[in-house]
């Protein structure tokens, strides 16, 4: 059994899991997602607003949404702007929903986004090149310069994530979370890459659950499996009753996220 930590002693561990690791919680959560991902709801309309606040632009030749999961984000796009093409992707292979709940001017594609780099659709360009909270799973350093290069001169790129301060009470007391990357360095790497940032903010969201049991049932009803985001190969991280009652204890049910907005437009 892993040993609780003082806050002041604590290693924390930035891990990546494997895509496997984050399609199977997704893809799990698949039915359940909608309800639970309350945070992930709020960041979809609020990206739309920020879009139609700080640009004229309702109108799009081609749009990209990576990690559509079932749609939730794609329709809100879809019932709000207008578009020619949109080509949405996941890693999950959700077609049939998709397929009834997105328009007929939808292409679904199905692959892992960290292999994008070596698709044909990385050749191709966007008006629009949006998603929501799915890039804290990838590699950012990597994906942005791929993503840029998408973008048609003139285009926009609207992006919601997570920062550093995400689910940092499940960082404290498993020792373990995801890589997270601060908003001044997303968008310190979207200017080098020759991008205007128009607007970009975080903002904290405390959610209450009545048990610490409650909370981790949230992140796996969500699909943020907090044990794959241990990994596999990192056998040493469990949830067990003891790291529930220490949770309890620390934290009772409170849970932060902290939400990321940001978007950007490619110059003429």
């Amino acid at each position: 059994m892993r040993t609780i930590e003082s806050k002041a002693s604590r290693q924390h561990d930035n891990v990546m899991p494997s895509a496997q690791e984050v399609a199977r919680g997704f893809f799990q959560a698949r039915t359940s997602y909608t309800d639970s991902a309350r945070v992930q709801s709020m960041m979809r309309f609020k990206l739309l607003e920020l879009l139609l606040q700080h640009t004229d632009h309702t109108e799009f030749e081609r749009i990209f949404e990576f990690g559509a999961g079932t749609g939730d984000f794609s329709i809100l796009l879809q019932k709000n702007l207008i578009y020619k093409e949109f080509v949405c992707n996941d890693i999950n292979d959700h077609t049939d929903v998709l397929s009834r709940r997105l328009s007929p001017a939808s292409c679904i594609k199905i692959f892992d986004m960290q292999t994008l780099e070596n698709l044909p659709l990385s050749r191709q360009h966007f008006d629009l090149i949006t998603s929501n909270a799915t890039l804290q799973w990838l590699d950012a350093s990597k994906i942005l310069p791929i993503l840029v290069r998408m973008i048609a001169p003139n285009g926009i790129l609207l992006l919601g994530s997570f920062g550093t301060q995400n689910l940092c009470e499940v960082r404290e007391i498993l020792g373990v979370g995801l890589a997270y990357v601060q908003l001044d360095s997303i968008c310190g790497l979207l200017q080098k890459l020759g991008m205007e940032i128009l607007a970009a903010y975080s903002e904290k969201i405390q959610l209450t659950f009545d048990t610490a049991n409650d909370v981790f049932a949230h992140l796996r009803m969500s699909g943020v499996n907090a044990f794959s985001i241990a990994n596999t190969n990192r056998p040493r991280y469990y949830l067990t009753k003891a790291t529930l009652n220490a949770y309890q204890k620390r934290f009772e049910g409170r849970l932060t996220y902290e939400p990321l907005y940001i978007l950007a437009q490619k110059p003429i």
